[in-house]
């Protein structure tokens, strides 16, 4: 059932908010120790919680937009009285006294936070493991990854452990995981989701953002993810949240350029024959429609050089204090990211 459909059932008394928690734990139950991707569990707290949701909505009172849904929320988002380790040695005992200003959004909302769902060290890589927590599979062939580093929350809806999760994205961490995985992750503008934890405030790239198994849902988190924020300097003072419905495009009047990889980026061949299968059904719809890429020569170097600055201001401390313990990856970050010049940078 979809996150907006159970929200429906629940404000309409067809099942009781402590049901649809009970059967998200019973569901982490079974299938997590197959991939591993709920990594810390509230289950208590989560339940007392749904309870009251009921008990308010028997009281006519309002239950938020989230309605008491369980949300899974990535482990680099410090939630309150909940372990937040960051998948980082040096955390692993870490409980924050305050939520993140976007966790703090979801609950305000009605959500309820069931755990914390597994991310490499610092979100660094590609693939979702750390060595607190080990190594979250693909459900689908739990031998692969399920790709990062939102991989624990796109592997937890993909099960059916939760009807909505977190995740964050610098360069794909939404999309490649919900991509690997059959699920939704949608980047949203910067700012949006205020994120008053920014390594460089003002660099654009680092966003959070939502994940579910269709788009209705990926909205109805992001909306109650979503509000100003002074500490974020893209967070807009009025900004609402996203438009719940936009008009049909008038797709005869646009002219498009199509590429399967911009010019850049490998793509195994049956994704591009995918691709080139499904674009042959719209080109029709364009008043052009051509194969063209864009000028990327410098892509590649331009994101590691960007990618770098992000991380000497976020993660060269914790490397400095704790080179012993923390991954090999994330030291090989900072140290190349140390490497660039001013001149690299401009």
């Amino acid at each position: 059932m979809t996150a907006t459909a159970l929200v429906a059932g629940i404000k309409a008394g067809d099942f009781a908010c402590a049901e649809v928690m009970a059967a998200s734990i019973a569901r982490i139950e079974a299938v997590d120790p197959l991939v591993n991707a709920m990594v810390t569990r509230d289950f208590d707290r989560a339940m007392a919680s749904a309870k009251a949701v009921d008990a308010k909505r028997l009281n006519n009172e309002d239950i938020g937009s989230l309605a008491g849904l369980p949300i899974g929320i990535k482990d680099l988002e410090a939630t309150k009285g909940i372990t937040t380790t960051f998948g980082s040695l040096p955390h692993k005992d870490y409980v924050p006294d305050q939520d993140d200003v976007s966790v703090a959004n979801v609950k305000a909302k009605g959500g309820i936070i069931i755990g914390k769902t597994n991310t490499p060290e610092y979100g660094t890589g590609g693939n979702t493991w750390n060595d607190v927590f080990g190594v979250t599979a693909n459900p689908f062939d739990t031998d692969k990854t399920p790709a990062g580093s939102s991989g624990g929350s796109a592997a937890a809806l993909a099960t059916g452990m939760v009807p909505l999760a977190t995740g964050s994205d610098f360069g794909g961490s939404l999309r490649t995981p919900a991509s690997f995985c059959g699920v939704v992750g949608f980047r949203p503008s910067p700012g949006l989701v205020p994120d008053e934890n920014k390594a460089v405030g003002l660099a654009p790239f680092a966003v959070l953002g939502p994940m579910a198994r269709v788009v209705a849902d990926a909205v109805l988190l992001c909306d109650a993810q979503s509000s100003f924020d002074a500490r974020d300097p893209f967070s807009k003072a009025g900004q609402g949240a996203m438009a719940p419905s936009m008009q049909a495009a008038d797709l005869s009047q646009m002219t498009a350029a199509i590429s399967a990889d911009l010019g850049v980026a490998p793509v195994a061949k049956a994704i591009r024959q995918l691709f080139d299968q499904r674009m042959g059904y719209l080109t029709s719809s364009f008043a052009e429609a051509q194969k063209r890429d864009p000028v990327f020569d410098h892509v590649h170097d331009c994101f590691e050089v960007l990618r770098g600055v992000s991380y000497v201001a976020g993660c060269k401390d914790i490397v400095d204090k704790h080179r012993d313990v923390v991954s090999p990856l994330m030291i090989d970050n900072v140290d190349r990211a140390l490497a660039y010049s001013l001149a690299d940078v401009a």
